[in-house]
């Protein structure tokens, strides 16, 4: 993955490149902020980072994002991701983010490869006695919330339960939200990428 988008909800989408960029963001800007596909514009904010609006003035824009050319931004893509989190959230992501790489056993919110090849999230994770088991979470549907500690909890469908195992495979990035500023309420979830762990389907007990 190269691109990155950020748009002004700070909803994080990956992209192949800046067509499926401006594809996605006209899409976007036409179904949820009635803004005119035709008017996108594209700008370069500063090396890497182009700025997308539907407005002559950015600050008057109803629509604006940010697409990240991760290369020329010298950026890893979980880092592009984050990039909309203030300070007070980028320490909240630090914080989950530290402990998650800490962790020596299994977590919500891990990845996990099954032995079909497909990758699923740990949607909830058991200890039988120091053997892991864990129900991973469905195809589709489904959210992981994190805190400071690098706790998660999952709201969605579980799939059956499985053995899991440690893998070499490296940390890779998942989709998690935290309530902005730590502070509970509605409308006040942000969205953050944290590096997981990844482990594979084991033999059953």
């Amino acid at each position: 993955m190269t691109y990155a988008v950020i748009d002004n909800t700070g909803t994080p989408y990956p992209v192949s490149d800046m067509d499926d960029a401006i594809y996605k963001l006209a899409s976007i800007a036409r179904h949820r902020e009635g803004a005119d596909p035709a008017k996108i514009r594209v700008g370069l904010e500063n090396d890497g980072v182009y700025r997308i609006d539907d407005k002559p003035c950015i600050n008057t824009s109803r629509f604006n994002a940010a697409v990240i050319d991760l290369r020329r931004a010298g950026m890893q893509h979980y880092q592009a991701m984050n990039r909309h989190l203030d300070g007070i959230n980028q320490t909240i992501a630090d914080e989950a983010q530290a402990a998650r790489l800490q962790a020596k056993r299994p977590l919500n919110g891990d990845w996990l490869v099954l032995a079909s090849g497909d990758r699923r999230r740990l949607a909830l994770v058991h200890d039988d006695l120091g053997q892991w088991e864990a129900q991973p979470t469905m195809t589709k549907g489904g959210s992981f919330t994190i805190s400071k500690s690098g706790k998660s909890g999952f709201s969605g469908l579980f799939d059956d339960c499985c053995a899991i195992e440690p893998s070499n495979l490296h940390p890779e990035p998942a989709h998690f939200w935290f309530f902005d500023h730590g502070e509970a309420g509605a409308n006040r979830a942000v969205n953050c990428m944290i590096r997981v762990n990844t482990w594979i389907e084991g033999l059953p007990f």
